[in-house]
């Protein structure tokens, strides 16, 4: 049973410190790995989702932004690879007109 009681308290540390590496890491690798992880907690700790919906918004990488939109709408814990996610980040820009993949 005392097992069964801490196992939320360990979530609530994973939770923390993995909102803590998507926000403040400087690579965009270990963020984006971090979204697919956080992705799998978000039923049990309502600020997975807060933070994927900030990054979804305010992340400089625009891969990042996609997987994150991505999760935030849709609930799916499944993250697309680094690769895939930049390509479909390049054809949401395209279809908007943007002619080229930058940070915000």
């Amino acid at each position: 049973m005392r097992a069964l009681q801490n196992h939320g308290t360990y979530v609530a540390d994973v939770v923390a410190d993995l909102v803590d590496i998507l926000v403040h890491d400087p690579s965009a690798d270990v963020r984006h790995k971090t979204v697919a992880v956080l992705a799998r907690f978000a039923d049990r700790d309502e600020r997975v989702i807060e933070a994927i919906a900030r990054a979804a918004e305010d992340d400089a990488d625009p891969a990042i932004r996609h997987v994150a939109r991505h999760v935030a709408q849709s609930g799916q814990l499944h993250v697309r690879g680094r690769k895939a996610a930049l390509r479909a980040a390049r054809r949401e820009l395209a279809r908007r007109g943007v002619k080229r993949l930058r940070p915000l």
